[in-house]
């Protein structure tokens, strides 16, 4: 009997666990090794240039549709995702705000937040911020960009 709860247990674990982490977006802070990524998987690249501790517009982005069930569950695997990220009160390493601030100044970011889409060899496809209609609506408007 005790073997049975123990199973079903660490079943009810494997589930909640599998169902986690198939509905969020694994997003990377190291741009070289999400390009590395894109490359060998031929998928493009999402930047998501964001304020992600003072920003209202980029904490209203994240609530609404980067951090949804549904957006990852319909964009996850189609992307390569990259927080770059210009934190006031959150700690970077020296490493991770140089390659932020080099980013931020290549592809001439103004505000925040601003969404920049690269092809898997590092050209423009399109740019975005915030737009209204929840995750369904933003997964459509990046499929678009994308051609997909």
């Amino acid at each position: 009997m005790k073997t049975f709860k123990f199973l079903s247990f660490f079943l009810m674990v494997f589930v909640a666990t599998t169902a986690f982490a198939a509905s969020s977006v694994n997003w990377k802070t190291d741009y070289q090794q999400a390009v590395q990524q894109a490359k060998s998987e031929s998928k493009p690249i999402l930047l998501y240039f964001t304020g992600s501790d003072w920003c209202g517009w980029c904490k209203k982005l994240d609530k609404e549709v980067f951090h949804t069930s549904d957006f990852a569950n319909r964009m996850g695997d189609k992307m390569i995702f990259v927080d770059v990220d210009f934190p006031m009160a959150s700690t970077q390493s020296q490493q991770v705000k140089s390659q932020n601030e080099k980013l931020k100044n290549k592809y001439s970011i103004k505000g925040f937040p601003t969404v920049v889409i690269l092809d898997q060899n590092e050209n423009v496809m399109g740019q975005t911020g915030y737009k209204p209609g929840g995750p369904q609506a933003y997964a459509n408007h990046l499929s678009q960009i994308i051609g997909k």
